[in-house]
């Protein structure tokens, strides 16, 4: 097989879509539009790839730069400046060039290796792709013979275009202008799918998504209600686990074997250890929970928490920026910030570790084996030394040597008991 190079085409503008934002960056499970075309190209091991991009272009740079991709700004008001870069980016490309589109998102990998292979087989000047049953090819998925493509780009002069002429426009005449065109056609009319207003990219997220859904399943991960679990790309689940409806599991998270993830959890950036149990209605986001911890219902982990194997966070506490050791455990309404929590220390109803004094964050420092009742504050920064006990109530605000008493109470008043009289009409 000769040098394949292949063109994506990112400059395209859809005034439907009715965004600020370049429409191959919208976001569809999690990362850019883009990243589709770009993972389908990968599968036929390019030799160069050049992203054709226009307005926003420094956006789309800033995200896809790597060392495999070259940039060539469509300028709208110069075709033929656009069409000089392209002929130096195929300079010396032997072969066949691909053309995909940046806006079908939908394209798999596996079906651009077949038309490749459709290609070669016959060897047209052009082989397009195109869905059993469209009227139309919506999509702009092309390979062309490099001769014929170059032959075409080099026999057009500035006055033959229009102004704001695009290179998708150009690729369309290529495919018709000489040369034996051949079609591939496929079953699955998703693939061809043309992103171009919010319904398209709704319709295409639902589809991603499912497609992740179904190859977790097959992996042996359980969904109760796949329809309304929400899942980005990037997503890794291990065997075993359950995941229960109305869960968004996003970013770059990892979730190990055997979990529980309940109901309305949201789970941002993590990394989720084997038989971990979420249980309803909790948010963790950019943190890490180690095995068999167990965390809510209604829990909130924040970025920069860290908890160890076996810890518990109950329900409706929030740990941001800590870590907790092995063991512990903080049932429920408690605040734990900026702090570093020991072995098996219990963390009583009501704690607050008291980080900030409107200027500041400080840390407080809780050792191994500690006991602290309920309601109590740590005025940070303080430390708690290893097997201490902390009386409920108490407000602490020096540190505590290993294995005390801290109390820090008012002396408690009785006062008799006054009757009232009751008052009232006699009669």
């Amino acid at each position: 097989m000769k040098e394949t190079a292949v063109v994506i085409l990112a400059g395209t503008r859809e005034a439907k879509m009715k965004s600020n934002l370049a429409k191959v960056l919208h976001p569809l499970c999690g990362v850019s539009m883009l990243s589709f075309s770009l993972g389908a190209a990968r599968h036929i091991n390019p030799a160069k790839t050049a992203i054709v991009v226009g307005e926003q272009g420094e956006k789309i740079r800033e995200e896809f730069s790597n060392p495999g991709s070259v940039f060539i700004n469509e300028k709208e008001d110069s075709p033929a400046v656009t069409l000089s870069l392209l002929r130096q980016f195929l300079n010396g490309v032997d072969g066949v060039v691909v053309v995909l589109p940046g806006d079908a998102p939908l394209l798999r990998g596996e079906t651009l290796k077949k038309l490749l292979l459709f290609y070669e087989d016959l060897k047209p000047a052009v082989a397009l792709l195109s869905a059993i049953g469209r009227e139309k090819v919506d999509p702009l998925i092309y390979c062309f013979n490099s001769v014929h493509l170059l032959s075409v780009i080099d026999g057009f002069k500035e006055d033959d275009f229009p102004v704001n002429f695009h290179l998708g426009e150009l690729m369309k005449l290529t495919a018709q202008m000489g040369g034996e065109t051949e079609t591939f056609f496929i079953d699955d009319p998703d693939e061809v799918l043309v992103v171009n207003d919010r319904v398209d990219l709704a319709m295409a997220n639902r589809i991603l998504r499912d497609r992740i859904i179904k190859k977790l399943m097959l992996e042996g991960v359980t969904f109760i209600d796949p329809q309304v679990t929400y899942i980005d790309k990037r997503v890794k689940i291990g065997r075993d686990t359950v995941v229960y409806p109305n869960c968004y599991l996003q970013g770059k998270t990892i979730i190990g074997e055997e979990c529980i993830i309940e109901a309305g959890t949201k789970i941002v950036d993590s990394e989720i250890g084997n038989s971990v149990i979420i249980k309803v209605s909790s948010v963790i986001s950019e943190s890490i929970i180690k095995e068999g911890a167990t965390i809510g219902p209604f829990a909130h982990l924040r970025p920069q928490t860290e908890l160890a194997k076996q810890v518990k966070i109950g329900n409706f506490v929030e740990v941001k920026k800590s870590k907790v050791g092995e063991g512990s455990k903080a049932s429920h309404l408690t605040y734990i910030g900026d702090s570093e929590i020991g072995k098996n220390v219990n963390i009583g109803c009501g704690t607050i570790t008291c980080n900030y004094d409107g200027k500041n964050k400080y840390r407080t420092i809780i050792e191994d084996g500690v006991f602290v009742g309920s309601d109590t504050q740590f005025i940070a920064p303080v430390k708690i030394g290893e097997g201490s006990t902390i009386g409920a109530g108490s407000t602490i605000t020096k540190d505590v040597p290993p294995n005390s008493l801290a109390l820090s109470r008012t002396k408690q008043k009785i006062l008799r008991k006054l009757r009232v009289k009751e008052e009232g009409n006699k009669s």
